[in-house]
């Protein structure tokens, strides 16, 4: 959540988008991963966008230069690839496996949460913090 799009390299076309988990050594490179992104600025969420045939960092990449270019600070991302036990990005979806609506609602609910911070939520998003990545590395 909020990393701060100032510690990116945005040079190449798919630009490295470093993060570990809170306690973690071992840092990630998620420039390869596809799912749901969100661009802020000061006063809050700008764009929501999603990322399935490119990856993420190539999309916002795009954001640099197309009509959102300058409007936004930090962005958020959710992604759906895994990230096995070496931390290495799985680049496969299971689509045998089947999606429970119950899975789906509470993931809806923790990426609306999380996003949002509605004040009137006293809880996190389920099941998020075992999964978020802290921005790594700068410029």
């Amino acid at each position: 959540m909020y990393w701060d799009e100032s510690r990116i390299s945005w040079t190449g076309n798919n630009p490295d988008l470093l993060g570990k988990q809170k306690n973690a050594i071992d840092t990630i490179n998620f420039k390869k991963q596809i799912g749901i992104y969100l661009l802020h600025d000061m006063m809050g969420t700008l764009y929501v966008g999603q990322s399935f045939d490119r990856p993420i960092s190539v999309r916002l990449k795009e954001h640099k230069s197309d009509r959102l270019a300058g409007r936004w600070q930090k962005f958020s991302w959710f992604g759906l690839y895994r990230i096995d036990d070496r931390g290495n990005i799985i680049e496969s979806l299971n689509e045998q496996e089947p999606l429970h609506y119950r899975i789906l609602i509470d993931t809806f609910e923790a990426i609306l949460i999380e996003s949002m911070e509605p004040r009137q939520n006293r809880k996190r998003g389920n099941n998020l913090e075992d999964f978020e990545y802290l921005q790594d590395g700068s410029r």
